[in-house]
């Protein structure tokens, strides 16, 4: 797993060195609503938009699995109950198991004198 990261990184920081170095003049940024305009070299505006996406795509991923990790912090402590509780019956049991006295030895069932049965 770790080489395939590597494999499928390393191109990539390639090509992104390689887009800086080729692409280091200042372009013009406007923001439409707003009267602002910005100077910056456009691979700082391409990398930025690109890491402001990945960080907007990991946050909705984190949130959206916010339902499955209460799920299973509630299966985790109903799991611990339920083992706590399988230790105190076989506790439990134990104890009665010791405080019984022993079983008297069984006898064979009763028959009557010339019946059948």
């Amino acid at each position: 797993m770790r080489r395939l990261t590597l494999i499928l990184t390393l191109p990539l920081l390639v090509l992104a060195v390689a887009f800086a170095v080729t692409n280091r003049h200042d372009v013009p940024l406007r923001l439409w609503p707003f009267q602002l305009e910005l100077q910056a070299p456009l691979f700082l505006m391409v990398l930025g938009a690109l890491a402001l996406g990945l960080g907007v795509g990991v946050l909705a991923g984190w949130l959206g699995a916010g339902g499955a990790r209460r799920r299973l912090r509630a299966e985790r402590e109903r799991a611990q109950r339920l083992e706590a509780e399988v230790a105190r019956l076989k506790r439990d049991q134990g104890l009665v198991q010791a405080t019984l006295p022993p079983a008297a030895p069984s006898r064979p069932p009763l028959r009557l004198a010339g019946g059948r049965g």
